[in-house]
C-alpha cells in the first residue's frame, strides 16, 4: 500500500520524527568525517583504524544513529 501525500506530511509533522532524522543525518556525517577529523586532530598523514580518537568518534556516531532510530519511533 503506498503512502498518500497526506499521511507522508503527517508522519514527517512530528517532533520525534524530524529529531531522530537530524540525530541520524549527523550520526552518518560524523562517520563518513571520522577519518578527516582524527587527521586535523592529530595532524599526521595517515591514521591507523585503531587510533583512539577515531574509534571514540565512531561510537559516538553509532550511539547518535542508534538514537536517532529510538526517537523516531517513539509515540
Amino acid at each position: 500500500m503506498l503512502l498518500s501525500i497526506d499521511s507522508f506530511i503527517e508522519l514527517f509533522s512530528h517532533t520525534n520524527v524530524i529529531v531522530g532524522i537530524i540525530l541520524a543525518v549527523l550520526g552518518f556525517s560524523i562517520v563518513l568525517l571520522a577519518k578527516r577529523i582524527t587527521l586535523a586532530i592529530r595532524k599526521k598523514d595517515k591514521i591507523e583504524n585503531n587510533d583512539n580518537i577515531y574509534l571514540t568518534l565512531l561510537g559516538f556516531a553509532l550511539v547518535l544513529i542508534l538514537a536517532g532510530l529510538l526517537v523516531t519511533t517513539i509515540r
